[in-house]
């Protein structure tokens, strides 16, 4: 009975032993993980001349140990590619293959290699065409036409190293539509298109497609002017129009030939509005107006001129007119005797003047007996 329960304590003791090993292994073995996160960028096409891109972004939670990369030429053959980071342990990757108008075209393929601490591995490709480019001439001829007029379209496609592509025709966009022109040994095409009647300015375009289904396009405008003169005494007839516009209503006398035009418009509009008495002025020729205009000013410039008043200028005319009747009523002449009647009338004359002098003349005091 002893022996048994010392071999079930025993047991027990094994079994805890073993379950603490089997812990101890799942806590020191590595996270699952399939490698580290690789984002890729690679442009999708490139023209020759300018250089292969590749960009990206390699990240691990447990940390990235190694990242290599390769790239696939169009022929198949795989050269090492040297990435480059701005600062070591940057997360960001790059490179730049630069490329001349000999570089062959076609599809090139980067593919990277990256690994953790732990030496789980990741993969990832990215694919970019390296394509020629065209280079087109398009002239047009003459750029300034009349409607209905013939215009001669020509060029030239060819590549970018000057070598002939491999299009049978072009298509030219032209205002009447799309048409197809060929290519002859030289890569040269000519087109004669007729030039809408309508004036304006239109567009002329050449149009190829490349193999890669790459889309290059050169354009040209044309003018299509107007054949047709402008109408004779066009312009007299704008003028016209424009002096014809009535006139504005000014201030200044109304000339002779225009009043009997405005006296028919004041009687029409008399014999419209309700009937009023209106007292009318006395008929006063131009003539006249201008001599009392004239006269009334002439006035008003002596009184301002001299300071006297109205008043005053009154009286002062008065007394002369009576002082020149006292002289011609005496008949006064030099060396001639009076008779008794005119003494008498002269007396009555100074007698009734002093009697107005002393009533009207503010200095009548000094003039009293």
């Amino acid at each position: 009975m002893v022996k048994r329960g010392w071999t079930g304590i025993v047991l027990v003791v094994l079994m805890f032993l073993l379950q603490a090993v089997l812990v101890a292994s799942e806590l020191a073995a590595p996270p699952e993980n399939d490698g580290p996160q690789i984002d890729l960028t690679v442009p999708a096409v490139v023209f020759r001349g300018e250089p292969l891109t590749l960009d990206l972004l390699v990240t691990d939670i447990s940390g990235v140990d190694s990242v290599e990369a390769l790239l696939k030429l169009p022929d198949g053959e795989t050269k090492s590619l040297h990435l480059r980071q701005d600062h070591y342990g940057d997360p960001a990757y790059y490179a730049k293959i630069p490329t001349t108008v000999t570089t062959k075209t076609g599809t090139y393929t980067f593919v990277i290699f990256a690994a953790d601490v732990y030496g789980n591995n990741a993969y990832a490709e990215g694919k970019q065409l390296l394509t020629a480019r065209y280079s087109l001439m398009l002239k047009v001829d003459p750029l300034k036409v009349k409607g209905g007029e013939k215009v001669a379209v020509s060029g030239s496609v060819l590549f970018d190293d000057g070598s002939l592509v491999p299009n049978a025709a072009v298509t030219l966009q032209t205002p009447a539509g799309k048409v197809s022109a060929p290519l002859d040994s030289n890569g040269m095409f000519s087109y004669l298109m007729t030039a809408p009647e309508k004036e304006g300015k239109y567009q002329v375009s050449v149009q190829v497609l490349s193999p890669d289904e790459q889309l290059f396009v050169a354009s040209e405008s044309i003018e299509v002017e107007s054949d047709a003169a402008p109408a004779a005494g066009s312009e007299s007839l704008t003028t016209t129009d424009t002096a014809a516009a009535p006139a504005v209503p000014s201030d200044s006398a109304v000339p002779p030939d225009s009043a009997n035009s405005q006296e028919s418009e004041s009687a029409l509009q008399e014999s419209v509005a309700p009937v009023e008495p209106v007292v009318e002025p006395a008929l006063v020729s131009p003539d006249e107006a201008a001599s009392s205009t004239v006269g009334v000013a002439s006035a008003s410039a002596f009184f301002a001129m001299t300071g006297l008043s109205v008043g005053s200028t009154i009286s002062g005319l008065v007394f002369l007119t009576i002082l020149m009747s006292v002289l011609v009523g005496v008949g006064w002449k030099k060396d001639r005797l009076l008779s008794r009647k005119e003494l008498l009338h002269r007396e009555m004359n100074t007698y009734l003047w002093k009697r107005w002098l002393q009533k009207e003349s503010p200095n009548s005091r000094y003039l009293k007996k």
